[in-house]
């Protein structure tokens, strides 16, 4: 008997998910079908092509009743500017965005950004880079993240630029990613006015780890930069961008060229972003300036070796026109 209730148990089991997986199945096909009306909405009014329709709608099924919903969010997208490139872009990013409620979720968020610097014009672009701001909480995210930025960028337009060099810049806690390398630049002395510019030019440098931040400015201190000038930004961004083992490699590769130690690092406190340059590029310039140009080598490191940044966009180029 007791056998029996086992088998038919098993079996119950097995039919029962036999069934649920074929289910799952054909809601599956059904969704990413080009006749479904998630796929058609999505082509139709949101500008999806179809390949991008058919796997979107595999991680989002929208229902006709609530068509008018979803239209809703479209409407007022469109009523602050967002193109139909701009709302391609956001629902194949963020497709959930389109069971948003207006009201509770989207303007709120929408009128905060425009009441603290974001344009009207920029708005749109900020968005659809990152539609990720519009599910952020208003009071514990993105508050907080502007009370921040506002400690260093004074200006609406400081505020954009930023932003604009790093469009995810708001999905991040800014204060507790930020704050503990802010206040290692502070405690070394390190000017407000040249944190703010490093926040513009490269906010991702300040958002890595505290210890990175305290390696790169004890090493930046030891190449002979001092903290409170701007040439001390621009290495400590360099820096910053480059892990030990690259920093040793570039330096035996100058090495191997022909360069001292000296020379390296008087070269980079002339232009902090030759440590920048790949290896490739290194080479080509070293090669074009003195077996190509024939320029002594002791001419050359005192004038020519730390603009190795401009060779080949600018240098090279005129270089091979005044030949010809």
């Amino acid at each position: 008997m007791t056998n029996i209730l086992i088998k038919r148990s098993v079996y119950f089991l097995q039919t029962r998910t036999l069934a649920s997986a074929v289910t799952t199945k054909r809601t599956a096909t059904t969704a990413a079908s080009p006749s479904s009306f998630t796929v058609r909405f999505l082509r139709k009014t949101c500008g999806l092509p179809l390949d991008t329709a058919l796997s979107t709608s595999k991680t989002i099924q929208l229902e006709d009743k609530e068509s008018k919903k979803y239209g809703a969010v479209l409407s007022f997208l469109r009523s602050h500017g967002f193109s139909e490139t701009h709302i391609a872009s956001l629902i194949k990013k963020r497709p959930k965005t389109l069971k948003s409620s207006v009201d509770n979720t989207i303007k709120p968020k929408i009128d905060f950004l425009l009441k603290n610097g974001i344009s009207d014009s920029f708005l749109p672009d900020l968005i659809a880079f990152n539609p990720s701001i519009l599910n952020r909480s208003l009071n514990s995210h993105l508050k907080p993240s502007f009370d921040f930025l506002k400690c260093f960028l004074k200006t609406d337009g400081e505020i954009i630029e930023a932003l604009k060099s790093t469009s995810w810049l708001l999905s991040h806690d800014l204060k507790r990613r930020m704050q503990p390398n802010a206040n290692v630049l502070i405690s070394e002395g390190v000017p407000i006015s040249n944190i703010t510019k490093l926040i513009i030019s490269n906010p991702r440098a300040i958002l890595l780890k505290v210890e990175k931040m305290v390696a790169a400015v004890e090493h930046i201190k030891r190449l002979g930069f001092k903290q409170s000038t701007p040439m001390f930004i621009r290495a400590l961004r360099v820096m910053l961008g480059l892990s030990n083992s690259t920093w040793k490699r570039k330096v035996n590769l100058f090495k191997s060229l022909g360069w001292s130690e000296e020379d390296i690092i008087s070269a980079f406190k002339r232009e902090p972003a030759l440590m920048s340059c790949s290896e490739e590029k290194i080479r080509h310039a070293i090669d074009f300036f003195w077996n190509t140009m024939k320029i002594e080598r002791f001419i050359w490191l005192s004038s020519y070796g730390w603009n190795i940044t401009n060779v080949q966009s600018q240098g090279f180029f005129r270089v091979q026109v005044t030949v010809w």
